[in-house]
């Protein structure tokens, strides 16, 4: 089975005209859904970004709003390209196209 999302307005966080174009539907599965995933924790797991999130964590008051923040727009420019490869919108429209295809998923397994 296979779920097509039809593309997020642009945001205006990300500037209208700086916004990437999407295809007019993406047709995911579940394979396409695990390789973004995995493409997902190689850039998360990365130590310039993993060096990032400790330096917020010391710099910002545990579970605060600033740093969920910093966070949010840390995560934010490594999903953008991932996002945009697999025809999902940037952050945050991205994040929530991202569960909603994880959550479909979710109860198939891993398909490799």
């Amino acid at each position: 089975e296979v779920v097509a999302l039809a593309p997020a307005e642009p945001s205006v966080a990300d500037g209208l005209a700086a916004a990437p174009a999407v295809a007019a539907l993406v047709v995911h599965d579940a394979r396409s859904v695990a390789r973004m995933m995995g493409a997902l924790r190689t850039a998360y797991a990365a130590p310039e970004l993993q060096a990032k999130l400790r330096a917020a964590a010391r710099r910002f008051e545990a579970c605060s709003l600033a740093y969920f923040e910093q966070v949010r727009d840390l995560t934010a420019v490594v999903q953008k390209p991932i996002f945009a490869e697999f025809g999902l919108p940037a952050p945050p429209g991205g994040v929530a196209a991202m569960r909603r295809l994880t959550t479909k998923y979710e109860k198939e397994g891993d398909p490799e």
